[in-house]
């Protein structure tokens, strides 16, 4: 008797995990292909920026973006990541000192963003690729809309 309830615990506990995985990392129920706003932050001098992650469907998962708006140059998407899992955290941060806007996913940074050159540079790229157009996707005419997180 003894040894059913354990092997009825160990089985009920696997079966947990290979349900729960999934549904953690891969969130199939997010709204496919409309984006998921992740973090939001206003620059002292006005520029709005914001992170998002879109759900894509099996096999691609989420892309993940970075959005930036100053009065002067308009609305601008930028590549972070592709075909990822579900980002339960991310955030923007701002060095004021540098100039510098820091894109987080966890405590881990993933790209910089200089507001003052409009210059982006994904983490895994060397310094020197930095520029206004470096890793951006498009120019938008009007503002991203996001579903509620």
């Amino acid at each position: 008797m003894r040894k059913w309830k354990t092997s009825a615990i160990v089985t009920l506990c696997v079966a947990t995990i290979l349900i729960a995985a999934p549904l953690y990392f891969f969130r199939p129920f997010s709204p496919l292909n409309q984006p998921l706003l992740i973090a939001e932050i206003t620059l002292p001098q006005g520029t709005r920026a914001y992170l998002t992650q879109t759900y894509r469907g099996f096999p691609d998962f989420y892309d993940v973006h970075f959005y930036a708006h100053s009065q002067n140059r308009g609305w601008r998407q930028y590549y972070v990541e592709h075909e990822e899992f579900f980002w339960a955290s991310g955030a923007l941060r701002a060095d004021p000192r540098r100039k510098i806007l820091s894109v987080y996913r966890g405590a881990r940074p993933m790209a910089h963003f200089n507001w003052n050159s409009n210059s982006y540079r994904l983490e895994r790229d060397k310094p020197e690729e930095a520029s206004p157009n470096n890793r951006m996707i498009d120019r938008l005419s009007q503002p991203p809309s996001f579903a509620p997180r």
